[in-house]
């Protein structure tokens, strides 16, 4: 069971209870990008593969993820974190975050952290990976954006 939003409860029957962790504070980090958990909805984002140096994700041009978020318990950071992989010259990344841009420029190397204060308040995150222009490898039809190591809400600032 989960205590949600304007004292109703749910009954939670599906053993992957980490979103609700995550809203309830009992955890301090949601990885978003390698799961699927229940309640966080995917949309532009290819399967998880499995690569010599562990799994990946890769997004198409416009990926989008729907977070819920606790008021109570705020998300306060997104940690965003990329396979090094080659993509299309002059490759740019703009990150969005509720429609506001939190991140814009070439695609990093490193790992990013977008602070989400201003999204305290929030009852959803909707964040959303643009990647301009498409990759294209041979022999493979899919319109590729980036590679997601890892996509992830924190709680600590």
């Amino acid at each position: 069971m989960s205590d949600l939003n304007a004292g109703r409860r749910a009954i939670w029957l599906i053993s992957d209870k980490r979103t609700f962790e995550f809203l309830e504070a009992k955890s301090g980090a949601l990885e978003i990008g390698l799961g699927g958990h229940p309640g966080v909805a995917i949309d532009g984002a290819y399967p998880i593969e499995t690569v010599p140096d562990g799994r990946l994700r890769w997004t198409s041009g416009d990926a989008r993820f729907r977070v819920p978020n606790s008021p109570d318990a705020p998300a306060m950071k997104l940690v965003l974190a990329l396979c090094p992989m080659p993509l299309s010259p002059a490759a740019q990344l703009r990150v969005m975050v509720n429609d506001t841009v939190a991140f814009e420029g070439a695609v990093p190397s490193e790992a990013l952290t977008v602070p989400l204060d201003r999204f305290k308040r929030e009852k959803w995150l909707n964040i959303e990976l643009q990647t301009t222009p498409a990759t294209h490898y041979p022999r493979d039809p899919r319109d590729l954006g980036v590679a997601l190591r890892q996509l992830q809400l924190e709680k600590s600032p």
